[in-house]
């Protein structure tokens, strides 16, 4: 009972400490009401800045996939036509004429007689004599043969003046001392001099000796025109000779003969 007592005077003593008014709660109490006014402005004042914004917005398009298709800034407006195949046109088919007949046909009876026909070709009659194979002619063509250098041909040219010389190589060396006399006679050996030059000087002359004996496609070449254009008309003044053979047939034959020189101070 003394226990109770003692609870209940405590319980008491709470409540008087409770309601009791403190100066701390006081001015609690007077600061929320402030602190509510002032968000409440703040709130009006945003609501009212939020107001006056403009916002742009794009709106997408949707197409029937599904896609999202926003305007593109770039894009170009264009026409399209849709492409129509042509249409056939009708061909015009062109009137055809019937043939018409130049001659009216004839009926024959079939045991009348015709006349003969002048002029008509027939196969020849057979016959049982020989053919001559003498009395056939046989046409060669000429074949363009290349020229055949001096020392492979069978039977070399023969120069004027070596006509008793016997043996191939024999007529060859004749062939090479007639020419080489004829060039001591025709060519100018001043010519050297002339264009000032010195020492030792050797021109390459090419030529061919045709079917007929006569010195054709003549070719010098030297270090100097001058002396190239005075070989090919030296070469050029060599007489007719006798060509060579191959076969007992007359062949063109290719010569190549140096001519040197030398040039004194």
């Amino acid at each position: 009972m003394k226990l109770f007592n003692n609870n209940r005077s405590f319980v008491r003593q709470n409540e008087n400490d409770v309601s009791k008014p403190q100066k701390h709660d006081a001015n609690l109490q007077k600061n929320s009401t402030l602190f509510f006014q002032v968000g409440l402005i703040v709130a009006l004042l945003g609501a009212y800045g939020l107001l006056q914004l403009n916002f742009k917005y794009t709106e997408a398009l949707v197409s029937d996939r599904g896609e999202t298709i926003t305007e593109d800034p770039y894009a170009m407006d264009l026409a399209f036509k849709i492409y129509k195949e042509p249409e056939a046109k009708p061909v015009e088919k062109k009137a055809t004429s019937k043939p018409k007949l130049l001659l009216e046909p004839k009926i024959v009876d079939n045991n009348a007689l015709l006349p003969e026909t002048d002029n008509l070709i027939t196969e020849p009659e057979p016959t049982d004599t020989p053919l001559d194979p003498g009395s056939i002619k046989v046409i060669e063509i000429p074949v363009d043969v290349p020229p055949m250098p001096v020392n492979a041909v069978a039977e070399a040219p023969v120069f004027p003046g070596c006509e008793k010389v016997n043996g191939r190589d024999e007529r060859i060396k004749c062939l090479s001392d007639k020419i080489n006399q004829h060039i001591r006679k025709k060519f100018d050996a001043n010519l050297g001099s002339k264009l000032g030059l010195d020492g030792i000087q050797r021109i390459n002359v090419m030529f061919t000796i045709d079917t007929n004996g006569n010195v054709v496609g003549i070719k010098a070449l030297s270090k100097h025109k001058e002396l190239d254009e005075e070989a090919v008309e030296v070469m050029g003044k060599l007489p007719k000779m006798q060509p060579g053979r191959q076969n007992q047939k007359p062949v063109k034959v290719s010569y190549t003969f140096p001519i040197i020189f030398q040039v004194h101070d």
